[in-house]
C-alpha cells in the first residue's frame, strides 16, 4: 500500500499563516496588514497565537495516515472429505477465511460450505444432489469518495493529537485545552477512530444453492433428466453511531443507529429428453 506524502505540523502552521495573512491583506490592500493583530481582523482570518510565536510546541505532530493503517494479518483454513461405494459418491468442503484490513477496525470473515451426493438408485436411474452456502460477515470503509474515513482522515491538520488530555478524541471536547481551537474553524479535524471506533458497522450476508437431479435412462440412447435448482440470498447491514463520536468529528452528531435487511429467492425447473444414438461413423443427437 502506497501512503500519501503529508505535510506536518511546523510546514502546516507556517502555511496556515501565510494563507491567512495574504487573504487578509487581499481583502482590502489599502487598509489590511500582515502584521495585524488578530483583534483587529474578523474571525475568518484570525491566526492562533501558538502559530507564530511557538509552532515547535506541537513537535512533528500527528500522522493520520499511521493512525489509520495497521499491519492486517489472514487466516485461511480449509477442510475436504471424500469417498463412497460403487453405487455412492458423496464429497464436502469447508473454507474459513479470516482477513483482517489494514483499515482500523475493517475486516472481512467468510465461511463456505459445499457438499454433493451421487447415488446409483438403479442400472437406469441416477440421483444427485449439490448444496452449497456462504456466509460473509465484514466491515467494509474507506471506499465511499470524498466522505469516508480515508478521505476525511488526511484532511485532519497535524497539531492536533490521537488522544486529548482528557482522553477523548478531539478538540470538541468542551473541558479540553484543545477546545480553544474550534474559534478557527478553517481547522479541521476528521478523526479515524470517530469512524471506525464510534460508528458501530457489520455486514451480514448469507447465499445458498441448492440442485437437486434425477436422470433416468429409457433406452441406451434416450435419457431424461429433471432436475431443480434454488438460490437463497440474504443481506442485512446494522449500524449505530455513537453521540458525540468521542467529541473527534467535525461536528456534534446525536446518537443513530439504522438496520437494512434485503431478500432474494430464484428457483429453475429444468426437464430434458436426450437421443443420442451412432449408426457407423455417423451419429445423431438431440435434446428437448
Amino acid at each position: 500500500m502506497k501512503l500519501l506524502p503529508l505535510i506536518f505540523t511546523t510546514q502546516d502552521s507556517h502555511y496556515y499563516v501565510d494563507v491567512h495573512n495574504n487573504a487578509w491583506v487581499d481583502l482590502n490592500p489599502t487598509k489590511n496588514k500582515a502584521t495585524d493583530p488578530n483583534n483587529a481582523r474578523t474571525s475568518t482570518y484570525r491566526i492562533p497565537d501558538e502559530f507564530t510565536t511557538n509552532p515547535q510546541q506541537f513537535g512533528k505532530g500527528t500522522d493520520w495516515q499511521d493512525v489509520m493503517y495497521r499491519v492486517a494479518p489472514s487466516h485461511n483454513a480449509q477442510l475436504s472429505v471424500s469417498g463412497g461405494t460403487e453405487k455412492t459418491q458423496f464429497m464436502f468442503s469447508e473454507a474459513y477465511l479470516d482477513q483482517q484490513a489494514v483499515l482500523d477496525q475493517n475486516y472481512y470473515k467468510r465461511l463456505t460450505i459445499r457438499s454433493n451426493i451421487k447415488h446409483k438408485v438403479s442400472d437406469k436411474f441416477t440421483i444427485r444432489l449439490n448444496l452449497g452456502t456462504t456466509a460473509i460477515f465484514d466491515r467494509t470503509d474507506g471506499t465511499q469518495g470524498k466522505s469516508d474515513v480515508v478521505s476525511l482522515a488526511i484532511q485532519s491538520d497535524p497539531i492536533f493529537p490521537v488522544y486529548n488530555e482528557n482522553g477523548n478524541l478531539g478538540y470538541r471536547d468542551p473541558n479540553s485545552t484543545w477546545n480553544k481551537y474550534l474559534a478557527y474553524n478553517d481547522l479541521n479535524l476528521w478523526h479515524p477512530y470517530s469512524l471506525t471506533r464510534f460508528i458501530h458497522k457489520q455486514n451480514k450476508s448469507f447465499n445458498t444453492l441448492g440442485t437437486a437431479f434425477g436422470e433416468y435412462n429409457i433406452t441406451s440412447s434416450l435419457k431424461f433428466r429433471s432436475s431443480i435448482s434454488g438460490n437463497l440470498y440474504n443481506n442485512c447491514l446494522n449500524s449505530y453511531r455513537i453521540k458525540n463520536q468521542g467529541y473527534g468529528y467535525s461536528g456534534l452528531l446525536g446518537s443513530e443507529g439504522y438496520t437494512n435487511s434485503s431478500y432474494l429467492f430464484n428457483w429453475l425447473s429444468e426437464n430434458t429428453l436426450t437421443y443420442d444414438k451412432l449408426f457407423g461413423d455417423h451419429g445423431v443427437s438431440y435434446s428437448d
